[in-house]
């Protein structure tokens, strides 16, 4: 049974990545809503000088790119989550495993 420090560090680094992203997706969906609401007020705000049917397609547009963006950053998230968790239960394994190891080694001293 070998010793795992090594690939234990290597997955505390790559949690801390994956956590990072997962802060940045969340900051994103927040600026996502926030711009939202700043383009709604664009629309009242410019209603009398576009027509309504511009105003109409332009927010049509960019709905759509709000969804398909919106569903990116899901995708993402729950492809993170899911790295997170599963390198949490590998680290999980390999903490034991190294464990008995350096104590195998101790008692064999």
């Amino acid at each position: 049974m070998p010793c795992y420090c090594k690939d234990i560090s290597n997955i505390d680094q790559d949690l801390k990545t994956l956590k990072s992203m997962s802060s940045l997706l969340n900051t994103m969906s927040d600026k996502d809503s926030t711009l939202t609401s700043m383009f709604a007020q664009l629309s009242n705000d410019v209603a009398g000088s576009v027509s309504p049917s511009n105003i109409s397609s332009l927010a049509d547009k960019v709905s759509k790119l709000n969804k398909k963006t919106k569903d990116t950053r899901s995708s993402m998230a729950l492809r993170i989550k899911n790295e997170i968790s599963a390198l949490e239960n590998k680290k999980k394994s390999l903490t034991s495993s190294d464990r008995n190891y350096h104590e195998s080694m101790l008692a064999g001293s």
